[in-house]
């Protein structure tokens, strides 16, 4: 199964799991909470990249990279979770996405707006997708190649003008290839 496809599964089955788990009224902030909780380690992985992509053959193989990658990923959210909401409170933007919007979203959500709840669930499947396809990228540049070989082989294309040296920009240039995604393979689900 295609790298895109196991993360869009994956993050289904977590908010399909989460929506059994928690009340209607506590669900939206889950989901929220639960996707910038996902983005922030990535973000602090990113200002590695000069370093990754930089380096020699790290690993000779993606699975290595990537697992060493998915590693690191684990380990900065269980260092930054004793004070994450703390934390997003005081700096809620985490690259182009603010929590405060995402927070709005989810209060209008747990009132019963059913079409709130299903853009919470559409964003965090939406950047979870990303997230596995940056982490992915960075995974390849461990292995080797550089910023526009790892970027072809994520997307399977390259995009003139593409700035990957801050989290915020890169994001942009992995939008299309999510976007193309999720128009293709999701399906709105309004419980």
């Amino acid at each position: 199964m295609e790298l895109t496809e196991m993360s869009f599964e994956k993050s289904l089955s977590k908010v399909r799991g989460w929506r059994m788990k928690y009340s209607a009224a506590e669900y939206p902030h889950k989901v929220v909470m639960n996707l910038f909780y996902q983005l922030k380690p990535t973000e602090i992985l990113w200002s590695e990249i000069d370093s990754i992509f930089n380096q020699r053959n790290i690993f000779s193989n993606f699975d290595e990279a990537f697992n060493n990658i998915l590693d690191k990923h684990r380990n900065i959210q269980f260092n930054i979770r004793p004070t994450f909401e703390q934390d997003l409170k005081r700096n809620p933007e985490i690259g182009n996405i603010d929590y405060n919007t995402y927070s709005q979203t989810a209060s209008k959500a747990a009132y019963g707006d059913a079409k709130m709840v299903e853009e919470l669930e559409y964003s965090y499947i939406w950047f979870s997708i990303r997230d596995t396809l940056m982490l992915a990228f960075l995974a390849y540049g461990l292995t080797g190649m550089t910023i526009s070989q790892a970027y072809q082989k994520v997307c399977g294309i390259w995009i003139n003008n593409a700035s990957f040296s801050t989290y915020a920009s890169a994001e942009n240039a992995f939008h299309q290839e999510v976007s193309l995604f999720m128009k293709m393979n999701y399906v709105p689900n309004f419980k």
